[in-house]
């Protein structure tokens, strides 16, 4: 499964949740900050990690919020290649 997928009939995406809780884990967040700094509800982060899609505009918001947390250091080694993190 490729990280994002257009769902064009619904006018979302699919972002794969196990993809986006490393994400969070290598920068030391919870999905709560990235709503926060997104500027979302965290109902609509949630949706992201029970597999449901969100809109353009949400997935460009939380894009910029990720991109401006910087990752801890070792972190990426300590959370290896895309495994699977528990919620």
């Amino acid at each position: 499964m490729t990280a994002i997928q257009p769902l064009p009939a619904h006018g979302g995406v699919l972002l794969d949740p196990n993809r986006f809780r490393r994400e969070l884990a290598i920068r030391g967040i919870t999905a709560g900050t990235v709503a926060e700094s997104a500027g979302l509800m965290p109902n609509t982060v949630s949706r992201i990690l029970t597999g449901q899609p969100i809109s353009v505009t949400t997935l460009r918001r939380i894009a910029k919020a990720l991109h401006e947390t910087p990752v801890l250091p070792g972190m990426d080694e300590l959370v290896l290649g895309g495994a699977p993190i528990a919620s």
